[in-house]
């Protein structure tokens, strides 16, 4: 029986994840906001399907570095930080587009509401997780930064959700 023994990633690595969730993230933004706010088509919905599902691969990719990291020191934080807080409007652009688009991508099939609340949900879920674990791994002294990024992404899920849930029904 073998016995597999866990690669030690590095700061340079997660960085390189969080590289690979900025150009997933753009992907995604554009999708969105190119989506038309009426009409639509189920190819249209299917590829932002698909940007989602690739941005939470990156986002799952990115935590498993971060668990198999370790502690991160003052410098490497601060980089990630950096980081993530330049992604932040990024996002939070993709998902008010979303909000505002979702419901003419409804119209072309109706399950397809189901796959966006979905999709929303799920990739609530890995950032969340990532941001979660990204805590636990800084110093002290620098968790703050890292959920002030995780509250503001969590409040705009929140909008996002709640009104998907009232306006799609």
């Amino acid at each position: 029986m073998g016995y597999s023994i866990p690669f030690k990633r590095s700061a340079v690595q997660l960085e390189s994840d969080i590289n690979t969730i900025a150009t997933e993230l753009s992907a995604l933004d554009t999708q969105i906001t190119a989506f038309p706010a009426t009409g639509g088509s189920l190819v249209r919905v299917l590829a932002i399907h698909t940007v989602i599902t690739n941005l939470e691969g990156g986002i799952t990719t990115a935590t498993t570095d971060l668990l198999a990291t370790g502690p991160l020191g003052e410098v490497d934080v601060t980089a990630i930080v950096t980081m993530l807080q330049d992604l932040v409007p990024v996002f939070l652009d993709a998902l008010n587009q979303f909000s505002i688009k979702e419901p003419s991508g409804t119209a072309v099939f109706s399950a397809d509401k189901a796959l966006f609340l979905s999709d929303l949900k799920n990739l609530k879920a890995v950032t969340d997780l990532f941001l979660e674990d990204l805590t636990a791994a800084v110093p002290p002294d620098l968790q703050e930064e890292v959920r002030e990024i995780q509250e503001e992404l969590r409040d705009c899920y929140h909008c996002v959700l709640l009104k998907t849930r009232y306006d799609w029904l």
